[in-house]
C-alpha cells in the first residue's frame, strides 16, 4: 500500500482494481482507522477514501439520517452546495435505502426512474452503489459513484456493505465516547462546584473559628488582648526572645483611682478612664510588643527587642501627661507601673515575671500616695524598676 496515501487518508491514483486479498487488507486498514475516529467528519474522510479504493469507485460519500430527512456527510462526487442540503427520505434513493434497509446497485443512473431528487447527479454520475449503514435501525447509507458506466459486482457490494457495517460501529463508538465525555464533563463540573462549595465552607468555618478565637482572647471593652490572650501571645514572645538571645521587659500597669471615678462619676466614666489607659498604652508601644488588659484596672505589657525598662516607663508617663493636657474627660488619668527587665537565660516563667512586676507596681502606687500626703505639690515618684 502507498504509505503516503495511508498517512493522509487519501487514495492514490487507481491504476488497476485491487485484488480481493488487497481489498480485504485495505478494508482492515479502514476498520482500524474507523476505530480511532472521534468525530463524524473523520469517519466521512476515512470512508470516502476507502470506498474509492476498495471497489475502484471515482467518488464516495456517507448519507446520514436526520429525522425524516437525510444529508451528505462527505460529498466529494456531489455538487459543491449539496453538503448543506437536506433531502426528504421519501423523495430520494438514499432515503429508500435507509427506510427499506436494502442495498441497491444502479449501473445507469440516467435511465433509473428512482433518481429524482438527485437529478443534478445525472450530469456527473453514471453508476451508483448504495448500502445501508447498519441494517437494524439504519443510521444512514453509504454510496459509491462512477463517472463512467460501471458494472457493479456482488463482491464490490459485499465490500461496500462491510465498510458500512464498520462505519456503523465507529459511529456508535463516537456516540458512546461523546456520552462518556459529556458525563465526565458534567461530573467534573459537579466536583468542581462541590469543591468550590467545600472551599467556601472551609473558609467560612476558618473565619468563624478565628472570630471565636479572637473573642476568646480579646477584651471586648478595649480591644486589647484579655488575660488569656496576653498569656498566649506573651509566652510565644518570651520563647522567641530566649531562642534569639533578646532582652525583654514586663510592665504591670494599674489605673489609679478607678473606684473613685466609678463612685463619683459613674461606671460609664470609669469605662472611659479604662479605655483612655488602653489607648495610651496601645499608642506608646509597638505592634511587636504585647499589650493586654489582665484585670478590671490592670494592664500588662511585654516589650521585646531593644528594650530599656526605665525608658519604657518614661514613655508611658510622657504619653499620660500628653493625654491629660488634651483630655476632656473631666478627670485625670494616672497610672502606676512596675517593671521587671528580663534577659535571655534568666529562666523565669511569665507568671513569675508578672508577680514581680505586680509587686513593683504596688510599691510605685504606695510611693505616689506617700508623696502626695507628704508634699501634695511635689511630682510623683518615678516607677520602680527591678533589675534582675
Amino acid at each position: 500500500m502507498d504509505e503516503q496515501r495511508k498517512g493522509q487518508g487519501q487514495p492514490a491514483a487507481q491504476d488497476a482494481p485491487l485484488s480481493y486479498q488487497q481489498a480485504l487488507e485495505r478494508l482492515v486498514e479502514a476498520v482500524q482507522a474507523l476505530s480511532l475516529a472521534r468525530d463524524v467528519s473523520a469517519i466521512g474522510r476515512i470512508v470516502a477514501a476507502a470506498a474509492r479504493e476498495l471497489i475502484g469507485a471515482q467518488g464516495a460519500t456517507v448519507v446520514l439520517r436526520e429525522g425524516s430527512a437525510c444529508y451528505f456527510l462527505e460529498a466529494s462526487a456531489m455538487p459543491a452546495d449539496w453538503s448543506a442540503k437536506r433531502f426528504a427520505l421519501d423523495s430520494c434513493i438514499s432515503g429508500r435505502v435507509i427506510e427499506q434497509r436494502t442495498a441497491c446497485a444502479i449501473e445507469d443512473v440516467q435511465a433509473d426512474p428512482r433518481i429524482a431528487a438527485e437529478s443534478d447527479v445525472c450530469r456527473s454520475v453514471k453508476s451508483l452503489a448504495m448500502v445501508p449503514v447498519r441494517s437494524a435501525e439504519p443510521l444512514g447509507a453509504m454510496a459509491a459513484y462512477w463517472r463512467t458506466q460501471h458494472h457493479i459486482t456482488p463482491p464490490e457490494m459485499r465490500l461496500l456493505q462491510a465498510l458500512a457495517d464498520a462505519t456503523a460501529v465507529a459511529m456508535e463508538n463516537i456516540r458512546v465516547y461523546r456520552s462518556l465525555e459529556e458525563r465526565v464533563r458534567a461530573r467534573t463540573a459537579e466536583l468542581e462546584a462541590s469543591n468550590r462549595r467545600l472551599q467556601h465552607e472551609v473558609a467560612e468555618r476558618q473565619r468563624a473559628e478565628a472570630a471565636v478565637r479572637k473573642l476568646a482572647l480579646t477584651d471586648s471593652q478595649t480591644g486589647l488582648a484579655n488575660r488569656r490572650g496576653f498569656f498566649h501571645d506573651a509566652r510565644q514572645k518570651l520563647e522567641l526572645a530566649e531562642r534569639h538571645g533578646l532582652d525583654c521587659a514586663l510592665l504591670f500597669v494599674d489605673v489609679d483611682g478607678l473606684k473613685a471615678v466609678n463612685d463619683t462619676h459613674g461606671h460609664q466614666a470609669g469605662d472611659k478612664l479604662v479605655g483612655a489607659a488602653a489607648s495610651v498604652l496601645q499608642q506608646t508601644f509597638r505592634q511587636s510588643d504585647v499589650v493586654g488588659r489582665i484585670g478590671g484596672d490592670e494592664f500588662a505589657v511585654l516589650v521585646v527587642e531593644g528594650c530599656d525598662a526605665s525608658a519604657a516607663c518614661s514613655r508611658v508617663q510622657q504619653a499620660v501627661r500628653r493625654f491629660n493636657r488634651h483630655s476632656e474627660l473631666g478627670f485625670t488619668l494616672s497610672l502606676s507601673i512596675g517593671v521587671v527587665p528580663y534577659s535571655a537565660g534568666d529562666a523565669l516563667d511569665l507568671e513569675t515575671l508578672l508577680d514581680q512586676a505586680d509587686a513593683r507596681m504596688y510599691r510605685h502606687k504606695h510611693a505616689k500616695r506617700a508623696a502626695r500626703q507628704c508634699a501634695p505639690l511635689a511630682p510623683a515618684p518615678a516607677p520602680l524598676v527591678k533589675h534582675l
